[in-house]
Protein backbone atom coordinates (compact mmCIF):
# COMPACT_ATOMS: atom_id res chain seq x y z
CA UNK A 1 0.00 0.00 0.00
CA UNK A 2 1.36 3.93 -0.76
CA UNK A 3 1.04 6.61 1.64
CA UNK A 4 -1.41 8.32 2.26
CA UNK A 5 -1.90 11.91 1.16
CA UNK A 6 -1.52 13.04 4.73
CA UNK A 7 1.91 11.10 4.92
CA UNK A 8 2.79 11.97 1.58
CA UNK A 9 1.94 15.63 3.23
CA UNK A 10 4.38 14.82 6.08
CA UNK A 11 7.10 13.24 3.92
CA UNK A 12 7.18 16.98 1.35
CA UNK A 13 6.73 19.00 4.62
CA UNK A 14 10.39 17.17 6.40
CA UNK A 15 11.96 16.96 3.21
CA UNK A 16 11.08 20.83 2.97
CA UNK A 17 12.41 21.63 6.16
CA UNK A 18 15.61 20.15 5.28
CA UNK A 19 16.50 21.54 2.20
CA UNK A 20 16.32 24.84 3.92
CA UNK A 21 18.21 23.18 7.57
CA UNK A 22 14.68 23.89 9.43
CA UNK A 23 13.29 21.45 11.47
CA UNK A 24 9.50 21.22 11.41
CA UNK A 25 9.52 20.22 15.36
CA UNK A 26 11.46 23.28 15.77
CA UNK A 27 8.66 25.80 15.15
CA UNK A 28 7.19 27.39 17.75
CA UNK A 29 3.83 25.28 18.10
CA UNK A 30 -0.03 25.98 18.72
CA UNK A 31 -0.95 25.67 22.22
CA UNK A 32 -4.19 24.42 21.60
CA UNK A 33 -5.27 21.34 20.50
CA UNK A 34 -7.28 20.90 16.46
CA UNK A 35 -10.81 19.89 16.65
CA UNK A 36 -13.81 19.82 14.29
CA UNK A 37 -16.34 21.71 16.07
CA UNK A 38 -19.12 19.55 14.23
CA UNK A 39 -18.19 16.29 14.91
CA UNK A 40 -16.84 16.70 18.62
CA UNK A 41 -13.64 15.30 16.72
CA UNK A 42 -10.44 16.61 18.70
CA UNK A 43 -7.48 15.25 16.03
CA UNK A 44 -4.79 12.96 17.01
CA UNK A 45 -1.30 11.49 16.04
CA UNK A 46 -0.68 12.45 12.99
CA UNK A 47 -3.74 14.70 12.40
CA UNK A 48 -2.78 16.80 15.10
CA UNK A 49 0.88 16.94 13.33
CA UNK A 50 -0.17 18.16 10.25
CA UNK A 51 -2.86 20.32 11.59
CA UNK A 52 -0.71 21.85 13.78
CA UNK A 53 2.29 22.42 11.51
CA UNK A 54 -0.20 23.77 8.49
CA UNK A 55 -1.70 26.39 11.33
CA UNK A 56 1.32 27.85 12.07
CA UNK A 57 3.04 27.65 8.35
CA UNK A 58 -0.66 29.44 7.13
CA UNK A 59 -1.04 31.65 10.42
CA UNK A 60 -3.93 29.96 11.53
CA UNK A 61 -4.74 31.00 15.12
CA UNK A 62 -8.04 29.45 14.83
CA UNK A 63 -7.97 25.10 15.96
CA UNK A 64 -11.05 24.58 14.31
CA UNK A 65 -11.30 22.31 11.71
CA UNK A 66 -14.12 21.87 9.18
CA UNK A 67 -14.74 19.34 6.36
CA UNK A 68 -15.79 21.00 2.60
CA UNK A 69 -19.22 18.96 3.02
CA UNK A 70 -19.57 20.15 6.61
CA UNK A 71 -19.05 23.69 5.31
CA UNK A 72 -21.44 23.14 2.58
CA UNK A 73 -24.35 21.83 4.31
CA UNK A 74 -24.44 24.65 6.77
CA UNK A 75 -26.66 27.30 5.37
CA UNK A 76 -24.95 29.89 7.55
CA UNK A 77 -21.04 28.94 6.38
CA UNK A 78 -19.15 29.13 3.13
CA UNK A 79 -15.78 28.77 2.40
CA UNK A 80 -13.18 31.84 1.37
CA UNK A 81 -12.42 31.04 -2.37
CA UNK A 82 -8.71 30.42 -2.72
CA UNK A 83 -8.72 28.40 0.49
CA UNK A 84 -6.50 25.18 0.87
CA UNK A 85 -7.30 22.12 3.07
CA UNK A 86 -5.43 20.05 4.69
CA UNK A 87 -5.87 16.49 4.04
CA UNK A 88 -6.79 14.36 7.93
CA UNK A 89 -6.78 10.43 8.09
CA UNK A 90 -9.55 8.36 9.73
CA UNK A 91 -8.92 4.53 9.65
CA UNK A 92 -11.67 2.16 10.83
CA UNK A 93 -12.22 -1.66 10.93
CA UNK A 94 -14.87 -2.08 7.73
CA UNK A 95 -16.52 -5.77 8.05
CA UNK A 96 -16.94 -6.53 4.48
CA UNK A 97 -20.07 -8.65 5.29
CA UNK A 98 -22.27 -6.09 6.60
CA UNK A 99 -20.86 -3.88 4.31
CA UNK A 100 -20.26 -1.50 7.45
CA UNK A 101 -17.79 0.38 9.58
CA UNK A 102 -17.38 -1.44 13.15
CA UNK A 103 -15.85 -0.45 16.75
CA UNK A 104 -12.95 -2.48 17.89
CA UNK A 105 -15.50 -4.39 20.94
CA UNK A 106 -17.81 -4.98 18.18
CA UNK A 107 -15.07 -6.88 15.87
CA UNK A 108 -14.10 -8.49 18.86
CA UNK A 109 -17.67 -9.81 20.15
CA UNK A 110 -18.21 -10.99 16.03
CA UNK A 111 -14.76 -13.23 15.74
CA UNK A 112 -15.63 -14.28 19.36
CA UNK A 113 -18.62 -15.85 18.08
CA UNK A 114 -17.25 -17.05 14.92
CA UNK A 115 -13.45 -17.08 14.32
CA UNK A 116 -13.68 -17.48 10.61
CA UNK A 117 -15.26 -14.01 10.56
CA UNK A 118 -11.73 -12.77 10.99
CA UNK A 119 -10.99 -12.72 7.49
CA UNK A 120 -14.49 -10.28 6.56
CA UNK A 121 -12.68 -7.59 9.10
CA UNK A 122 -10.23 -5.27 7.37
CA UNK A 123 -8.41 -1.90 8.28
CA UNK A 124 -9.59 1.02 5.91
CA UNK A 125 -8.36 4.51 5.74
CA UNK A 126 -9.61 7.36 4.18
CA UNK A 127 -8.40 10.93 3.32
CA UNK A 128 -10.59 13.73 4.24
CA UNK A 129 -9.92 17.45 3.38
CA UNK A 130 -10.66 19.72 6.29
CA UNK A 131 -10.39 23.65 6.27
CA UNK A 132 -9.51 25.75 8.78
CA UNK A 133 -11.89 28.57 10.89
CA UNK A 134 -10.07 31.53 9.38
CA UNK A 135 -10.87 29.43 5.69
CA UNK A 136 -15.07 29.68 6.62
CA UNK A 137 -16.89 33.01 6.66
CA UNK A 138 -20.35 32.80 9.01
Amino acid sequence: MGLTKTRELVKEMFVQALNHERLPWQMPWQNHLMYNPKSGTIYSGINQFVLSYIAGSRGYEDPRWLTFNQIAKSPDLHLIKGSKGAPVEYWAIYDKLAKKNISLIDKIKVCAADPSREEDMVLKGRTYYVFNGQCIEG
